[in-house]
């Protein structure tokens, strides 16, 4: 597949931002955050991104990591990361119920 199928790059407010058209990709917080992850999951099992781009709102922030989601969904199904996923699902529920 040529990458130039997989991404465009278009002028949004004066930067330079790669438009991902067919959800190949997905940034470090949707991993926190849609998926689950934590910082230390993801410098386990990812550490380094799959693309890194020009922040498309600020162009002085830190650069945006970009994960393949077909290699994080191949992560998600490997022993070692439900081992872990399990270990820390574990400790959220503890959290949770000494919160209530």
């Amino acid at each position: 597949m040529n990458k130039n199928n997989i991404l465009t790059v278009c002028q949004f407010n004066k930067v330079n931002m790669v438009v991902n058209k067919q959800k190949q990709y997905c940034a470090k917080c949707s991993l926190k955050r849609g998926r689950g992850w934590t910082n230390k999951m993801i410098s386990l099992f990812y550490p380094t991104p799959s693309l890194e781009v020009t922040n498309p709102h600020y162009a002085t922030a830190p650069r945006m990591k970009l994960y393949k989601i077909l290699e994080v969904e191949r992560i998600e199904q490997t022993e070692p990361f439900k081992n872990y996923w399990n270990r820390i699902a574990h400790k959220r529920e503890v959290a949770r119920a000494m919160m209530t």
